[in-house]
């Protein structure tokens, strides 16, 4: 006797957050023209917001 489950799971398409998306900010990528695993083409904007991550992680780890 054998004995067959199918399972079908829908998933649907959600807004969401991507995993590991932040992680070129905070390694600083923007403020050195990107690393080899990172994109490249960093805007002004996205640069700032990796100095601002940065320096606030900074702060936390100096004070607490």
């Amino acid at each position: 006797m054998q004995i067959q489950t199918l399972v079908h799971y829908k998933v649907e398409q959600r807004m969401g957050t991507v995993h590991g998306e932040e992680l070129p900010y905070i390694f600083g990528a923007p403020l050195v023209d990107g690393f080899s695993h990172f994109p490249k083409n960093y805007t002004r904007a996205e640069l700032a917001l990796s100095e601002s991550f940065i320096i606030y992680v900074a702060n936390f780890a100096r004070t607490g």
